[in-house]
């Protein structure tokens, strides 16, 4: 006997995908900083950084940030 309702994944929402920013062309309603933090957090974004806390604090401290991909800290 099969049981009645939504096939799976159906219906479910998704996110909608955040524009993307281009490096070559500032956008006319962003301003220079603004337009440089989005192109930096997009950045950040798409790559697989391991941050490591190498000082004594949480949060107000030194980190050791390494991309496994180009093996560069």
């Amino acid at each position: 006997m099969k049981r009645a309702g939504k096939a799976p994944g159906r219906g479910a929402k998704k996110k909608p995908k955040a524009a993307r920013i281009t490096r070559r062309r500032k956008p006319e309603d962003m301003s220079l900083e603004a337009w440089q933090v989005a192109l930096r957090r997009q950045y950040a974004a798409e790559q697989s950084f391991k941050v490591r806390n190498v000082g004594g604090r949480p949060v107000f401290s030194e980190f050791k940030v390494a991309n496994p991909q180009t093996k560069r800290t």
